[in-house]
């Protein structure tokens, strides 16, 4: 029996990082949409966290967030529909390195105007966006493969391998295994 190379165990076919890509943009414009239902609510300073009060009690430095510049609801509704730009961008594979940093960026922002409607599933979702930073999302059924002048080297290659790519393989592990991890008191 034949062993795996690291290549065979952590390579992701073209084709399904395409599908990732479009399944990734989907979820950002349905998250997006989600929380535009509450737009007043959870991001303005008419809502139940005014920006002042984030920062005068819940401060941390850490955090990064550009929707915290005002707390007006045509500003905010301005963010939300430039991210909206930026994830059908990502759907169709336009400038797609770029399209997913900046996507990445701003749902970091959006998280850190308001932890507190967070859960689990958002941590994950950020995860998820930022190790697709680091992997070939446009190279099939993109508009950046119909434009691009770099095609693959070798046709015959059906799979990206790098270290994106044993990112997001072993976040979706980790994801598995310490889930397990935290039920193995007598209550589970």
């Amino acid at each position: 029996m034949k062993s795996a190379s690291i290549k065979e165990v952590f390579g992701i076919d073209y084709r399904s990082l395409a599908l990732f890509r479009i399944a990734l943009a989907l979820l950002l414009l349905f998250d997006l949409t989600v929380r535009a239902g509450s737009l007043v609510a959870h991001y303005t300073d008419a809502g139940i966290l005014p920006r002042t009060d984030l920062i005068a009690y819940f401060s941390n430095p850490f955090w990064i967030s550009i929707h915290m510049i005002s707390g007006n609801v045509f500003f905010l509704a301005i963010l939300f529909i430039i991210a909206a730009i930026f994830a059908f961008a990502l759907l169709i594979g336009y400038k797609t390195k770029l399209v997913t940093i900046i996507s990445w960026f701003l749902l970091i922002s959006l998280h850190s105007r308001n932890p507190f409607i967070l859960q689990g599933g958002d941590i994950l979702f950020r995860m998820i966006l930022f190790w697709a930073m680091f992997i070939p999302l446009g190279t099939r059924y993109s508009i950046d493969s119909l434009i691009s002048k770099n095609k693959l080297k070798n046709k015959n290659e059906n799979n990206a391998f790098s270290f994106g790519t044993v990112g997001i393989l072993l976040q979706v592990a980790f994801v598995y295994f310490f889930s397990a991890l935290l039920k193995t008191g007598n209550e589970w």
